[in-house]
């Protein structure tokens, strides 16, 4: 999408978006759950409050190992062991 060419920051990135020399992802060297929780509604009958919030568990049934494709040249991920 094209940038308005009056914008303030349509030449000069604003520095909350310019990301330093050294970030990692967020996924470097982490260790993945083997399962996750996530919020659900249970349905009660003939209750002043008939929604419920309880949670449901997920497993996590994805791969363990990273599966990013150009993790072998992408700077951000060097030295990364998954």
């Amino acid at each position: 999408m094209p940038t308005d060419p009056n914008y303030i920051h349509a030449d000069v990135p604003h520095e909350r978006t310019v990301e330093k020399d050294g970030t990692k992802y967020g996924c470097w060297n982490s260790e993945r759950k083997e399962c996750y929780f996530a919020p659900d509604r249970s349905y009660r009958a003939g209750s002043c409050s008939p929604y419920i919030p309880t949670q449901v568990k997920i497993t996590n049934t994805n791969s363990k190992e990273c599966r990013y494709d150009f993790r072998t040249t992408d700077k951000k991920c060097f030295g990364c062991e998954k």
